[in-house]
């Protein structure tokens, strides 16, 4: 009985135990939960006062491409606001302390020094939850410890990454369409501003912008071909084009602009989705004479200078004849072997003749016919020989037989080679049609000589620089936007004091690489002034775009680029891409897409982000948006008049000099 009953005192012993240690250890276990919730709760602040922290320095740092403190602090403070932690609305501190400015400097071994004095391009955003609206963070389970809150901080670096930036524009010839008369009906074209740009002293024989005296008779237009006296194309002076503020140079008796060229908004277009039109007519303008190969010409203008010119009626009637335009059978005063006077055939005459009738009617040359002396008798070396000299076989220009002829005032193209090109199909001539999507000529401008079709000739067939060097300095468009607008990019980043790095690459029928990368201290401006004295076409025509981005990867990828730099492309265009390969040849608008389409892989693969600018109404738009998209930048299109794209080609470089990449540091 004893023992039985001490076992069971000893049960109850063993029972009080045990129940004492699980109560120390529930004490042990609401602790370890107190701290696990609340240390939960720490960690998810933790991670969200980052995170706002970290949105709030790249926002604040993006704010500092235009190097103003003052924004980029609200930007911090917005961004902070916006981004709750655990429910509770955080803030920066009033007195800026919790945004600090830096001068991120690259070192040689990759990383970056932050240095407090220079322009800013890095920013340090610290966020509190002391500094939110209802205090420090509250604790839960471990305010049983007496720990009720708890302050917690984040900070994040943000800095403006220095750019490597090829610029790659497009050089093809069709960056002085919009100047031609090609487009006469689509929008207003400059084609006098680029004639007023070139130097009067190109204007060959002297024809400058001086005025001759009064013609004795009184020409039909207002400010057409002026009288120039005798004696042949004078080298004494041009009447001045009076209806406009400057002008350029005058050749041989196309001596006057003529008629302004005028876009009417409101005039019915050429094609349903064209809301406006020229309402210029060819046929009607003063300063240009109609002649046309195997017609005779009636222009009055011509009659009155070939008059005042001395020519006499004899020689007018056969430099006005089309009628032996196209014979090439012509007997020329000869001697046989016995050293007698006779007619020879010459067959290379008649190759010349319309050629030379059209250089005298334009006053580009004068004529020595010999059909007449001094004193109007006919000329001695005629006489006794066979056939009559005044039959209209034998009498012809000769071109052996023109005198005081106007030099041609450039390298490439010719006298011959503009007046042929007026007689047939040209870009300028040619109206809308299914066939000809891009041209908006006018027909009636075919067989009319002037100073605006000789303009358009130099733009279409003589673009490049070693043929027309002059076309250089002229404000041909789209180039002369474009050249604008790059000069714009330049500046915004100089003024930026940045690390960027700009190069230049063109491409036309090949991709040429122009300037080496280089900083502020290097001159950017190279880049400027070198693509500002190219033009339009200036090495070749077509449009290689795919060897342009070649060159910018190269550049992109060479020595000169730095590992820690962004890489960024901007491609330009105004056209198609028609080159299939790097060096191949023009006209391939099947293949070239497919090359710059691969070319721009590659680029994306390396890691260059590429930014698509296309400008002007037949851009491939289509092939700009896809490449933008490889690269994984954007794609810009400025269109409408050269007074609307030039403005936005303006905002849209000034923004891509702005656009500099932020990334977190630290």
């Amino acid at each position: 009985m004893s023992r039985k009953n001490q076992l069971r005192v000893g049960g109850y012993r063993r029972r009080a135990v045990v129940a004492v240690q699980v109560a120390t250890m529930c004490v042990a276990i609401i602790a370890f939960a107190a701290l696990s919730v609340d240390v939960s709760v720490m960690y998810n602040a933790k991670g969200e006062l980052q995170r706002t922290a970290d949105s709030a320095a790249m926002a604040a740092a993006s704010r500092l491409a235009t190097d103003n403190k003052t924004e980029a602090r609200n930007a911090a403070r917005e961004y902070t606001e916006a981004n709750d932690v655990l429910g509770l609305s955080v803030t920066l501190a009033e007195d800026g302390g919790d945004v600090q400015f830096y001068r991120a400097v690259l070192t040689g071994s990759g990383s970056y020094e932050f240095h407090t004095d220079g322009a800013a391009n890095a920013v340090k955003v610290t966020v509190r939850t002391a500094s939110s609206q209802e205090g420090a963070l509250p604790l839960y389970f471990a305010a049983v410890f007496g720990r009720h809150s708890t302050n917690l901080a984040a900070s994040a670096t943000a800095m403006l990454i220095p750019r490597d930036i090829a610029i790659v524009a497009d050089l093809s010839a069709s960056h002085n369409d919009d100047s031609e008369l090609r487009h006469l009906h689509l929008a207003q074209t400059n084609l006098f501003d680029v004639w007023a740009a070139i130097p009067p002293g190109a204007g060959k024989g002297g024809i400058l912008n001086g005025a001759d005296p009064p013609p004795p008779g009184e020409p039909t237009g207002a400010d057409d071909q002026p009288g120039t006296g005798s004696g042949g194309p004078s080298t004494d002076g041009g009447d001045p084009y009076v209806g406009g503020s400057g002008s350029g140079p005058r050749w041989g008796w196309m001596t006057g602009w003529g008629e302004e060229i005028v876009f009417d908004e409101n005039a019915t277009g050429p094609i349903p989705d064209v809301d406006g039109a020229s309402v210029y007519d060819p046929s009607s303008d003063d300063g240009l004479a109609y002649i046309r190969k195997g017609y005779d010409t009636t222009d009055p203008d011509i009659i009155q200078n070939l008059i005042e010119a001395g020519y006499t009626a004899q020689e007018r009637a056969v430099i006005l004849s089309g009628a032996n335009d196209s014979t090439f059978e012509w007997y020329v005063a000869g001697q046989d072997e016995a050293g007698s006077d006779i007619w020879k055939k010459d067959y290379s005459v008649g190759k010349t003749h319309w050629r030379s009738r059209a250089k005298v009617m334009l006053g580009l040359a004068g004529w020595e016919s010999g059909m007449v002396d001094e004193y109007g008798n006919p000329d001695a070396k005629y006489s006794g020989m066979p056939g009559d000299p005044g039959d209209s076989r034998y009498v012809l220009l000769d071109a052996y037989e023109l005198a005081q002829t106007v030099a041609y005032p450039f390298a490439g193209g010719s006298w011959d080679n503009y007046i042929d090109y007026m007689q047939s199909n040209s870009a300028m001539t040619r109206e809308w049609s299914a066939s000809y999507p891009d041209r908006f000529g006018d027909s009636g401008l075919k067989r009319r000589y002037g100073i605006k079709t000789f303009m358009n000739y130099m733009l279409e067939k003589q673009p490049r620089h070693a043929e027309t060097d002059l076309l250089a300095n002229t404000p041909h468009q789209p180039m002369q936007s474009v050249k604008d607008a790059v000069g714009h990019l330049v500046d915004t980043v100089h003024e930026l004091d940045s690390e960027d790095q700009l190069s230049l690459e063109i491409y036309d029928t090949r991709g040429r690489h122009k300037v080496d990368l280089r900083d502020r201290d290097g001159d950017y401006y190279e880049v400027s002034s070198v693509l500002s004295a190219m033009q339009a076409g200036h090495h070749e025509v077509w449009t290689n775009m795919g060897a342009g981005i070649l060159r910018a990867r190269e550049e992109l990828s060479s020595v000169r680029a730095r590992p820690s730099a962004r890489k960024v492309m901007i491609l330009l265009t105004d056209g198609y891409a028609n080159v299939s390969s790097e060096y191949g040849n023009g006209g391939d608008y099947s293949g070239g897409p497919v090359y710059a389409r691969n070319e721009a892989a590659l680029a994306a693969g390396e890691g260059i982000q590429i930014y698509a600018v296309s400008v002007g109404a037949f851009a491939d738009t289509d092939l700009m948006d896809e490449i933008a998209e490889t690269g994984g930048g954007e794609h810009f299109h400025a269109d409408g008049s050269i007074e609307e794209y030039s403005s936005d080609l303006d905002e849209i470089f000034r923004h891509l000099g702005g656009a500099r990449p932020v990334a977190l540091v630290e």
